[in-house]
């Protein structure tokens, strides 16, 4: 797919909007709109405000589903109090009713002198979900993207996006929200001025099993390879793996439960030394998800040596859940 690199993504023709509506369920015609649509194309990256100095010493690297990035106060917050030098986030809107028909991922990056890469997953055909199309019917969407990002406090260089085979038919759903597209990850190499490295931001099909899981992920990873050092990381999805009340019988050998694992180790990356056993999922204030809760978000790390890993919950200072993943994070060295 040629990749058109843009400064800001343009607005959605309302004619092209109300045709992706109107052709719900047909999977063919759902084909077609997706090579129609430029945004799909497109990876919008802005550079971190002022000139950044070199970095020496470990680089912290996160990951986080910030599920719609509704608070972005709040998310400024935890990503400040992490330390994070990098994120790898998913689930950004732009231009959503249910997040302020804000530009999450470039309020966030105001607001901490950072800068991003942004690329489209889903052109949503409604409000979100369920409760979500109830709350915000009476307010219209001004994008009504939905996406991946990599938020940086490094220049950033070398956009790709990688398709995602595998097909969650979201857009012929009847009991969720509709929607245009499909799951895409993110890379881009970040210069930390004595050292280059490359990182990707990986959302995988909820709408899956383990099996589909490790066939989507040996998709993403071979085109998007890279001679640098490399850190992966992302919403996983690994329903598989034993939930919180077991936390260490599976950690050692998670290939087991969820074949992904083996894949990430065919291809040299490792996990042991940046990630821990505690699980990333937290219930909302709806209730859901409910527990026992796995963890789901993970990092993977090539050609680099890791320490540190931590678990951030994803609260506000009242102690109130702002996502239903909590942001985890590790510090990467030189191998």
């Amino acid at each position: 797919m040629s990749l058109e690199v843009v400064a800001e993504l343009p607005a959605i023709d309302a004619d092209f909007l109300e045709r992706a509506r109107l052709a719900a369920g047909d999977l063919a015609e759902h084909e077609r709109l997706c090579g129609e649509a430029g945004i799909f194309k497109q990876v919008e990256v802005r550079q971190p405000a002022g000139a950044v100095a070199h970095h020496h010493g470990p680089v912290r690297i996160g990951t986080w589903n910030a599920e719609r990035c509704k608070y972005v106060g709040a998310s400024v917050r935890l990503i400040r109090d992490s330390g994070c030098d990098v994120v790898l986030l998913s689930e950004m809107d732009v231009g959503m009713s249910r997040s302020a028909n804000l530009h999450t991922l470039r309020a966030l990056a105001g607001e901490l002198g950072f800068g991003y890469a942004y690329c489209v997953e889903f052109l949503e055909l409604g409000s979100g979900n369920q409760s979500e199309q109830v709350e915000y019917a009476d307010e219209p969407n001004l994008a009504g993207l939905h996406g991946n990002g990599i938020l940086s406090r490094f220049p950033l260089s070398d956009p790709l996006i990688v398709t995602s085979p595998a097909q969650g038919s979201w857009y012929s759903l009847d009991w969720h929200h509709r929607r245009l597209g499909g799951r895409r990850a993110l890379f881009a190499t970040v210069d930390t001025g004595p050292a280059r490295i490359r990182v990707g931001s990986v959302h995988l099909e909820s709408l899956s099993d383990s099996g589909t899981r490790a066939k989507e992920l040996s998709a993403l990873i071979e085109p998007a390879d890279s001679m640098l050092p490399t850190v992966i990381g992302g919403d996983f999805n690994t329903t598989d793996v034993p939930d919180e009340h077991a936390p260490d019988a599976w950690f050692a050998d998670p290939g087991r439960h969820e074949p992904l694992f083996d894949v990430f180790a065919s291809a040299g990356f490792d996990w042991l030394d940046c990630n821990s056993p505690v699980p990333t999922r937290r219930t909302l204030g709806n209730g859901l998800p409910r527990p026992p809760h796995r963890r789901m978000d993970w990092l993977f790390r090539r050609g680099l040596v890791a320490r540190d890993p931590r678990c951030w919950p994803a609260v506000n200072s009242a102690g109130h859940p702002i996502s239903d993943h909590d942001l985890v994070s590790a510090d990467m060295l030189p191998a």
